[in-house]
């Protein structure tokens, strides 16, 4: 089995993982997901040659020491992965390197010290297709851009396509889409103080350079399900009509002060003739 290059493990009740694993030189992918048993990777940073390791839905508690050697896995090209520290999630961004690597992330259960900054900021992540986001004391979620391309069709989540926050109180906007053109699928749901999907204010507040960037970008031109639930202080999804041309399916439930869809004549026509 030493040549082994392919091994999935998925949703089995494997405890720990084999000390023969780390011998596994070739091996360049590892399936972890769903591994509701597995409590530790220890000894994968051996794995040297791993280019994919799937660690969604697993029981792993992720601490320090694990993203140091998530760190040393220097070919490492796509991860998934749950991150439930704040510590954790603050070393990950600081180690760019896994940032760029991560294709499906799950954030929950995020809690502050008082003294604790509670903006999340995150960087740009070319390969981020999947973000769920579940009871998390986040107050703002801010992008950080290192310049303001002039191209507007390279943003920071280009290829980002699902977006699902769940039970994040503190949250009164999500203008950080703007950054996200290929989302297909946006389910927000209970979150109490979100006013504006994209706020008007952030969206305009820039330099004069920002705004013209910004009024280049049309958000969700590609997407197809919309489901917003039990936001009782939504008032706005966007302060202007929208086409929405690949829009197939949209759920408003428990939303009373949102009057008015932003919808125009040319929503979900892509594909209609």
């Amino acid at each position: 089995l030493v040549a082994l290059r392919y091994l999935d493990l998925s949703h089995t009740n494997i405890e720990g993982l084999p000390a023969c694993l780390q011998d596994l030189k070739t091996l360049i992918h590892l399936n972890l997901e769903c591994m509701r048993r597995l409590g530790s990777i220890a000894g994968i940073s051996k794995l040297s040659s791993l280019r994919t390791l799937g660690l969604r839905n697993s029981n792993i508690m992720l601490d320090v020491m694990s993203v140091k050697e998530l760190h040393l896995l220097e070919h490492l090209e796509i991860l998934t992965i749950d991150i439930v520290s704040t510590m954790v999630l603050e070393q990950m961004i600081d180690a760019g390197t896994l940032m760029n690597c991560m294709q499906e992330v799950s954030i929950r259960c995020l809690i502050y010290d008082q003294e604790q900054d509670t903006k999340l900021r995150l960087p740009t992540m070319d390969s981020l297709r999947s973000l769920t986001m579940w009871n998390c004391e986040i107050s703002e979620i801010e992008i950080e851009r290192l310049t303001w391309n002039t191209n507007p069709t390279s943003p920071c989540f280009f290829n980002l396509s699902q977006v699902i926050i769940h039970v994040c109180s503190s949250l009164k906007d999500l203008t950080w889409l703007l950054f996200a053109p290929n989302i297909t699928y946006l389910m927000i749901e209970q979150l109490e103080q979100l006013q504006e999907l994209i706020s008007h204010a952030k969206a305009t507040g820039v330099t004069e350079e920002e705004q013209q960037q910004l009024h280049k970008i049309i958000p969700f031109q590609k997407l197809q399900i919309l489901h917003l639930s039990s936001l009782p202080e939504l008032k706005s999804i966007y302060w202007i009509s929208l086409s929405f041309p690949c829009l197939s399916g949209i759920y408003v439930e428990r939303c009373p002060k949102l009057r008015k869809l932003p919808l125009d004549s040319k929503t979900g026509t892509v594909g209609k003739k």
